[in-house]
């Protein structure tokens, strides 16, 4: 019996831990209800929830929808809630809200057949408000004095005069963007609907409803209409949060009844302040807001209204239908140093139901610096998950300099042009990057100097090539040992002539020890060169080979080199091999960051020998072969 008991609380222990685990995990949707005793009361309670107070309030009748349905951008654009009145008498828990708002200004929705001149009255003579009323001699022309107080707006939202749901559909998008609510008839457009659009020039013309509701003749009277349509109202109301989901924030979502519209058109204003969709129930959850719900990860729900609007077994369903997070995909941005950059708004999650939809994320800093090169490392969260979102921000170094390229090239012949340009980057190294020019190559006949200028690709920085065409001439090697080694890759006797053009051909060029080569003089001019080995020749100068920017292969190992300074803007090299020689400063190698293979072994002058190599530390990581170990504490 002792046992049995142990592993029933063993067994209730770990069903325990699950279950925290299970929470840790997926936060359950939260649900809370805002109701009163009537329309009037629910109103308030909603204003309670978004208001401690208020200098405004919108006033409209609780018993009729059509002027009261284009107040929501009203009020939003007055910060003020939506309260209900009676027709003949001021509702007494309105009247007590208003008090509590601490309210000095009453806005009046509608004509005295709907609020009528002794509220009015109550409200100025009796309280000590200051009341304004919006009328007109219909709902149409009501909604058009609505939407001429909001002033100018991008955008209007059209709707049929003959039924509210499509209204409050649109009416807490409306409210956010400061879009007026404008009312027609199903064939037609009122004169003071027609009268006050006429000469605007609107981005668009959002129009919710079929055709059943408004006509394709009153659609195609409209500036750049966009059609919301459905088979009813329902599908119509999801259909205006697709719309404008991109801008809709679904961490909390607002369930009211398509039945009747109070409830919905006095949260719209508190929907539309955190950017919040309503979505419209029957006495079931409707299928299409079912399909929808599922794609998206939601905390809480807000129902309005008590059960008789929006029922207990409606309530249960909605909490059980979104989705939830199963991971966050990482973001990786790149952006250029001191480019302003703003942390994304939301991440992408991948839900248990293998959906992806976009989650707002709270970063763990609201701002980014970027006036520093580097790669950073962001985390964020997500309400509703236990992990964090992550994002690899890489700020690129801007270019500050563009060196001139300088090209030779002899008369009748062809001329490619570079497809890089050394630049000079914010943090001080060194680089090629792409250039753009008009063509590819050009062939001059006349010996001359030549300007073009190239494109930096993705930027505005510009480049200039300056390019010399040389008549072909003789050029003379005094080095009787390096000229061997230059006839020998042309396939030349020593004693027949070399020229430019001889030179500009040859592109890899590799000798082993076959003397002393007391100068270079002459390499300067094979600036094709891509491959260079002269290893065990004693050389000891080697400034003629600064200008061999294109070379990516160099082998000067086993010969008396002092200085490696020539070699600093040799950009493009990726192997480079010094060892045995005489150098003990290697700074000029600091920007070569395109080196896979370094060989620096065996330098030494005298008693001084090469042991600082943290001129290498930025790629020291990249290297693919080496003979040395860079020390950190250089």
């Amino acid at each position: 019996m002792i046992k049995i008991l142990r592993n029933g609380l063993l067994f209730a222990l770990m069903l325990a831990m699950l279950c925290v685990w299970h929470i840790d995990a997926y936060a359950s949707v939260e649900s809370k209800r805002i109701k009163g005793n009537d329309r009037y009361k629910t109103a308030v309670e909603i204003s309670k929830e978004g208001w401690d107070g208020s200098d405004y309030v919108i006033l409209a009748t609780g018993q009729d929808y059509p002027d009261a349905i284009s107040a929501a951008p009203l009020a939003k654009k007055n910060n003020a809630p939506i309260l209900l009145t009676e027709r003949d008498s001021l509702n007494a828990d309105t009247a007590a809200e208003i008090k509590r708002l601490k309210a000095t200004k009453i806005i009046l929705v509608g004509g005295t057949g709907v609020i009528s001149k002794n509220v009015e009255e109550k409200l100025s003579n009796m309280m000590g408000y200051t009341v304004t009323r919006i009328a007109g001699a219909d709902r149409y022309e009501t909604a058009v004095k609505v939407a001429q107080k909001l002033g100018s707006t991008k955008s209007i939202a059209i709707v049929t005069g003959e039924n509210y749901p499509d209204a409050i559909s649109i009416a807490p998008i409306a409210a956010k963007m400061g879009m007026p609510i404008l009312l027609v008839a199903k064939n037609s457009i009122p004169l003071v609907v027609k009268d006050y659009i006429s000469g605007k020039n609107y981005d668009n013309t959002y129009v919710v409803g079929g055709y059943d509701d408004i006509s394709k003749t009153v659609e195609d009277s409209l500036k750049n209409p966009v059609r919301i349509s459905g088979n009813d109202k329902y599908e119509r109301n999801i259909g205006v949060i697709k719309q404008f989901q991109d801008s809709i924030d679904f961490d909390t979502i607002y369930a009211a009844t398509g039945n009747d519209f109070p409830d919905a058109l006095a949260a719209s204003v508190l929907a539309a302040k955190g950017s919040h969709p309503v979505i419209l129930t029957d006495t079931t959850v409707p299928w299409m807001a079912k399909d929808y719900l599922r794609s998206r990860v939601i905390s809480n729900i807000v129902i309005l209204g008590a059960t008789g609007a929006v029922s207990s077994s409606v309530e249960s369903v909605l909490e059980d239908i979104p989705a939830k997070i199963d991971s966050l995909e990482p973001i990786s941005v790149s952006v250029f140093e001191k480019e302003k950059y703003e942390l994304p708004k939301t991440v992408t999650a991948k839900l248990d139901n293998n959906l992806k939809s976009e989650v707002p994320v709270k970063w763990s800093l609201s701002t980014v610096d970027t006036s520093k090169s580097g790669t950073f490392e962001y985390e964020g969260t997500v309400k509703g998950y236990s992990g964090k979102a992550k994002l690899t921000l890489t700020i690129k170094p801007v270019i500050v300099s563009v060196n001139t390229i300088n090209a030779e090239v002899m008369e009748n012949s062809e001329f490619h042009f570079p497809s890089t340009v050394t630049v000079k980057y914010s943090d001080n190294t060194v680089g090629e990057y792409p250039v753009k020019w008009q063509t590819k190559t050009i062939s001059i006949g006349s010996v001359g100097n030549y300007a073009f200028q190239g494109e930096l690709e993705d930027t505005d920085k510009k480049v200039t090539l300056n390019l010399k065409v040389l008549e072909d001439e003789e050029v003379e090697i005094k080095d009787s040992v390096f000229k061997k080694v230059i006839c020998h890759e042309l396939d030349k006797s020593v004693n027949e002539a070399v020229y430019r053009s001889d030179l500009l051909s040859i592109r890899r060029m590799e000798s082993y020890s076959r003397g002393t080569i007391e100068s270079l003089d002459g390499i300067q001019y094979m600036t094709n060169l891509k491959e260079l080995e002269l290893s065990g020749y004693s050389i000891e100068n080697i400034s003629n080979l600064k200008s061999l920017t294109q070379l990516e292969r160099l082998d000067l190992s086993n010969n008396e080199i002092k200085d490696a300074g020539p070699l600093q803007n040799l950009v493009n090299l990726e192997y480079l091999d010094l060892s045995d020689n005489s150098i003990t400063d290697i700074k000029a190698l600091k920007n070569l960051a395109n080196l896979r293979y370094l060989y620096l072994d065996d330098n030494r002058n005298g008693d001084k020998k090469l042991t600082d190599f943290s001129p290498t530390r930025d790629y020291y990581d990249d290297l693919e072969d080496k003979d040395f170990d860079y020390d950190s504490e250089y």
